[in-house]
């Protein structure tokens, strides 16, 4: 179960019995004590109003009933719609991660760590284009997957030690956008909307060239109107396809 799953559920749960101790919800969720005292500490932190009492006869009380926050809630519907356009060649510098598909939730942690150590370093970095707009370069082959964390550079940007430099050519593409929460659920109907539209549309996605998933200003995973733009790399397909 992933965690802002668990959360959700916590939610429910504390919605349900008003009052609690750690234990007695550690215990009925099957978690350590610890595990579940930090829940709900995350739990205060997305603005769940819980009020604790000291004492042997203390523990939590959830003080009003809350919906979920916007830092949990999927958008069942998020917005496609298709733009053609060719975007020219350009340079990025980042971190890669390459892993085969069976490692996806492995991928769901070691990826934001990744783009928390590019905007930590990215103040001593040369050459960087501003304003700085994150770009994540997917690559899919048939037995794995690279995903690179990245911004964009000049052509005279040295490469920084344990980063990579990589290029994209100048490609036609489909641009959409994704509009709501960044779980999995909520992006795979994006994707899913997105390989219709393709189909729709007699195009195919050029395999060779990374997809783009450009995080500008728009991007915030806290709120429900978060969005990133995806840009599919495609080619037209041949009469019979």
């Amino acid at each position: 179960m992933s965690k802002s799953k668990r959360l959700i559920e916590l939610i429910l749960l504390v919605n349900r019995k008003k009052k609690f101790t750690v234990r007695e919800l550690a215990e009925e969720t099957g978690v350590s004590y610890r595990t579940m005292w930090r829940y709900l500490q995350e739990l205060g932190e997305l603005g769940v109003p819980l009020y604790s009492e000291p004492g042997a006869q203390g523990g939590y009380q959830i003080l009003n009933e809350v919906e979920l926050p916007a830092a949990l809630r999927v958008n069942a519907a998020p917005q496609v719609e298709g733009q053609l356009l060719t975007l020219p060649a350009y340079q990025a510098v980042g971190y890669e991660f390459t892993a085969p598909y069976t490692a996806r939730g492995e991928a769901e942690v070691l990826v934001p760590r990744l783009w928390f150590q590019l905007l930590t370093n990215i103040e001593g970095m040369e050459h960087v284009i501003t304003p700085v707009i994150k770009r994540g370069l997917a690559l899919h082959r048939e037995s794995e997957f690279t995903y690179y964390v990245t911004v964009g550079v000049e052509q005279a940007a040295e490469v920084p030690e344990g980063m990579i430099r990589v290029e994209v050519p100048e490609h036609q593409y489909v641009c959409f956008t994704h509009v709501g929460s960044v779980e999995r659920v909520s992006v795979d109907e994006t994707f899913q909307r997105i390989f219709e539209w393709l189909k729709q549309h007699r195009y195919r996605r050029a395999t060779s060239i990374p997809w783009i998933e450009l995080f500008d200003e728009r991007f915030n995973p806290t709120v429900p109107d978060n969005s990133f733009d995806i840009y599919i790399p495609v080619v037209k397909r041949d009469e019979g396809e």
